[in-house]
């Protein structure tokens, strides 16, 4: 009777010891399960965005989102609280702060835009980089670039030319020109990385970007008469004495404008003969 006894107290320690442990395993399976559920089970899908030049909106910055594969809400936020950041082309800089465990709050300081090439009816935009970051059917307030032979404009990929240096050198150009606020309506650039802006009716060659501030200096402190003219301002190499030329576009005569000339010489002569 007593090994009976015995028996039964060692049974008894042996099924409520194992509980225990289970539990412990248990709680630890569960705690793990809840952690990968809420940093695995929930992608960024809507982004609030706010920033200081307006050049993209929500959606935009939810597309690049998705080309980023940036995953998980939690583990997103996380990361970038810790100052492990993820580099994003769209910005400078950026804050991030969590909304829902689908959504974030995104304040943005974007990289500028720098002008756009059109084609087919569409609109790429290149960021200071040289990054296509924004493609769309609307025009935005930044110059046309042209001169270019392009041979790859993929979204969010940097632009791809025929000639080597031409991006780079439209690039520098125009930050170079930006802090003068002129309104450049369109740019070019060409095979020799040399590079022209046109304000108004007036285009102006500034060459390759060898001495580019001292000639920018140099038309700012005649932009005010020079963009009031109409023509070609030669700028492609700098002079110290600040002695450039401006030649005047030559228009072409169409075969209507020749016939209007003809008829009116005849109507001159003949009013002549007559008198």
């Amino acid at each position: 009777m007593a090994n009976t006894s015995k028996n039964k107290k060692s049974d008894k320690t042996k099924v409520g010891s194992f509980p225990l442990k289970y539990k412990v395993v248990l709680a630890l399976a569960v705690i793990v399960g809840i952690v990968t559920f809420l940093f695995a089970g929930f992608d960024v899908t809507n982004v609030n965005y706010s920033s200081d030049l307006n050049q993209y909106n929500s959606a935009e910055v939810e597309n690049y989102f998705k080309y980023k594969k940036v995953g998980s809400t939690l583990g997103f936020v996380l990361k970038d609280k810790l100052g492990f950041k993820t580099k994003m082309q769209l910005f400078e800089k950026y804050s991030v702060n969590l909304e829902s465990l689908t959504q974030v709050k995104i304040v943005g300081q974007e990289k500028k835009l720098i002008g756009c090439i059109e084609e087919n009816g569409m609109f790429y935009y290149l960021d200071q980089d040289g990054y296509v970051t924004k493609q769309t059917t609307q025009k935005m307030d930044v110059p046309v670039i042209v001169g270019m032979k392009v041979t790859s404009k993929k979204l969010y990929s940097p632009l791809q030319t025929e000639d080597k240096g031409n991006v780079e050198a439209l690039s520098k150009m125009y930050q170079a020109a930006s802090k003068y606020n002129y309104e450049i309506r369109k740019m070019r650039v060409n095979k020799n990385n040399e590079t022209s802006i046109y304000v108004k009716r007036l285009r102006v060659d500034l060459g390759t970007n060898t001495n580019i501030d001292k000639k920018l200096i140099a038309l700012n402190d005649m932009h005010k008469t020079a963009f009031e003219r109409e023509g070609i301002l030669d700028m492609k190499h700098y002079n110290p004495d600040g002695e450039y030329t401006l030649k005047s576009i030559e228009k072409k005569v169409t075969k209507k404008d020749k016939s209007a000339k003809n008829k009116k010489t005849k109507k001159n002569v003949g009013n002549n003969q007559s008198q």
